[in-house]
C-alpha cells in the first residue's frame, strides 16, 4: 500500500472521511476472531500506519493553533485586541 498523495482532499474533508470509514470497523468478537494471524498481523500494520499518519497530522494542527493563539495575544499575555 502506498502512501496518498500530497495535495489530495482539503484537511476536513479527509478528516471526516477518515471518521465515516472508522465508524463502521467491526469491533465485535466474530470480526476479530474469524482472522488467520496472517490477516490479524496485516490488519495491524495498516492500522499503525493509519494511526502513524493521523498522529502527525494532528501534531501538526497542534502546532498551528498554538502558533494561532500565540498571534492573538501579545507580550504581556492580554488579547492582542485589548492592547
Amino acid at each position: 500500500m502506498s502512501a496518498p498523495p500530497s495535495g489530495g482532499q482539503p484537511l476536513p474533508a479527509a478528516l471526516d472521511a477518515l471518521w465515516d470509514a472508522a465508524a463502521v470497523l467491526p469491533d465485535d468478537e466474530p470480526a476479530f476472531a474469524s482472522l488467520s494471524p496472517a490477516e490479524r498481523r496485516a490488519a495491524h500494520d495498516v492500522g499503525v500506519r493509519v494511526v502513524d499518519r493521523l498522529s502527525r497530522v494532528l501534531a501538526r494542527l497542534v502546532e498551528d493553533m498554538a502558533t494561532d493563539g500565540a498571534d492573538l495575544v501579545d507580550d504581556t499575555g492580554l488579547p492582542a485586541a485589548m492592547g
